[in-house]
């Protein structure tokens, strides 16, 4: 890490990935019970408050599967 911190001039963290992938798999609708899981949270608030960042893409997306903006209804 450091020789890789010294050549690039980023101040990395392993942890970036990590990051990455929970986020990424909560964007993909992976439940968050399940990236908890994985990553090792005792506590789902854990998960949901470090790595649930929600984007007004993320809430469109959520929106127009629930049938928002699309003109179509979903039934239940």
């Amino acid at each position: 890490m450091r020789r890789l911190r010294r050549r690039t001039a980023i101040d990395f963290d392993p942890h970036w990935y990590r990051h990455t992938a929970a986020t990424r798999m909560l964007r993909d609708g992976v439940p968050i019970e399940i990236v908890s899981k994985l990553l090792g949270h005792a506590d789902v608030t854990t998960t949901s408050s470090v790595y649930g960042h929600l984007t007004v893409e993320d809430a469109r997306k959520a929106m127009e599967a629930a049938g928002w903006f699309t003109g179509r209804e979903v039934q239940l």
